[in-house]
């Protein structure tokens, strides 16, 4: 197995990527779209061993940090839904420049798996592969809004704490950028987030297979009967797994894992011929 490092992109504001590739002819190729906030890092190991999992199964794997996280350049308050899609553009472009693959396509987990369906919305890919896809990105932003109110209950002492996710909301619409779990958040960022409450209704990739926990079925489903209506291959499942992202350790759920090798390799066409 070989993993190869390098920064790429605008020479601006350089982003850190990492290659998984033995150096074999292949004929797919996977860029992994980040999750995001906290959960980069609770999922951090994970998807580095999921991304040598796959190319142990004949798959070239791009993964990469958005600007402001991880190694690349920037600042957190930066970040944005624009920004992130227009970096997963380019990791694609270099991607498919390195790995000289037929067929290119979009992991993400969460966050990632909802940057992956607007990414491929933007421009098309040979196909998806969701975990636990956030469909609700506003609904999402509150949550953490949520989870930060916690920690400062529980973890920090101050003069003043905020005891609504309203008065978060007031402040960060008033121009001024909140921390969210280590993350400093803009109000571009709130208003993207918040304009997000739907998905795209046209399938954004011919083949897709989506993974699910029981509890976000029902959501699920209207849109995956949407794409399918549309002429989309969707591969929907529903797996009784623990919440992986949730905790910092590096185990993966391998139901999640050995599910996805064996679609990958009939519907990426892994093993197909040269």
């Amino acid at each position: 197995m070989s993993v190869d490092t390098f920064y790429f992109g605008p020479e601006q504001r350089q982003l850190f990527g990492a290659l998984h590739h033995d150096g074999h002819p292949i004929t797919t190729g996977v860029v992994f779209c980040p999750c995001f906030c906290h959960e980069i890092i609770s999922t951090y190991s994970r998807l580095a061993r999921l991304g040598k999992q796959m190319e142990a199964n004949g798959v070239g794997v791009m993964r990469f940090h958005p600007s402001g996280t991880g190694e690349s350049e920037g600042d957190s308050a930066e970040f944005t839904l624009t920004s992130v899609l227009q970096e997963t553009a380019i990791a694609r472009a270099v991607a498919q420049q390195r790995l000289k693959v037929k067929r290119i396509g979009y992991f993400g987990l969460r966050f990632g798996a909802s940057m992956a369906v607007l990414a491929a919305a933007a421009q098309p890919v040979d196909f998806l592969i969701l975990w636990c896809p956030i469909i609700d990105l506003r609904r999402y932003f509150r949550e953490l809004l949520r989870l930060q109110l916690a920690k400062e209950a529980i973890h920090q002492r101050r003069d003043r704490i905020r005891v609504t996710t309203q008065e978060m909301i007031d402040e960060i619409e008033r121009g001024n950028n909140l921390d969210i779990l280590g993350y400093e958040l803009s109000r571009e960022l709130y208003l993207e987030m918040a304009a997000q409450s739907s998905w795209p209704q046209s399938p954004p990739a011919r083949k897709v297979l989506w993974l699910s926990r029981p509890d976000e079925q029902v959501r699920a489903a209207s849109i995956v009967e949407t794409w399918r209506s549309a002429g989309a291959d969707v591969d929907f499942q529903s797996i009784s797994e623990p919440i992986f992202w949730e905790d910092n350790g590096s185990w993966l759920p391998q139901e999640f894992v050995r599910r996805t090798l064996r679609w990958l390799t009939v519907a990426g066409g892994v093993h197909a011929a040269q």
